[in-house]
């Protein structure tokens, strides 16, 4: 489905609002909105943050599983990901997303808790019109 992403005009500031609509199944009610939050790019990041942008002029690497892999080592990075420059052959890879961190403290797979069997939906988008991204996942390490 779609998704729209808002800024105010000339707002060059790195935190924008966005507001994504996305509703694979369809009810009575409509669309249903899926994520509320603030872009920023994954230096910038913070707890409030929705979504962060990549750039893949080079590679980029994530692990998932720290609390502190966005926000210039501050924070867990949020489940969606904006590529505003992607690159025929460098990647945007997410390390140990079966252990993503979900809070600064829990992660999914946490034992004896509501987390030790959740699942997380990660959002992609690639802005670019015709260029492609290229993601991967690699399995969690012990």
């Amino acid at each position: 489905e779609s998704g729209s992403v808002g800024h105010e005009s000339g707002d060059h500031s790195v935190e924008k609002s966005v507001a994504a609509v996305v509703h694979p199944l369809r009810n009575s009610r409509g669309r249903r909105l899926a994520a509320l939050g603030k872009i920023a790019t994954q230096a910038a990041a913070t707890a409030s943050s929705g979504c962060v942008t990549i750039d893949l002029s080079s590679a980029v690497t994530i692990d998932m599983s720290s609390a502190t892999a966005c926000g210039g080592g501050a924070t867990r990075c949020p489940p969606c990901f904006l590529i505003t420059v992607p690159h025929a052959t460098n990647k945007l890879t997410l390390t140990n997303v079966a252990t993503a961190k979900i809070s600064s403290s829990v992660g999914l797979g946490t034992a004896s808790t509501a987390y030790s069997a959740a699942l997380l939906g990660i959002y992609f988008i690639n802005s670019h019109a015709s260029t492609n991204a290229i993601v991967m996942e690699l399995p969690t390490t012990s």
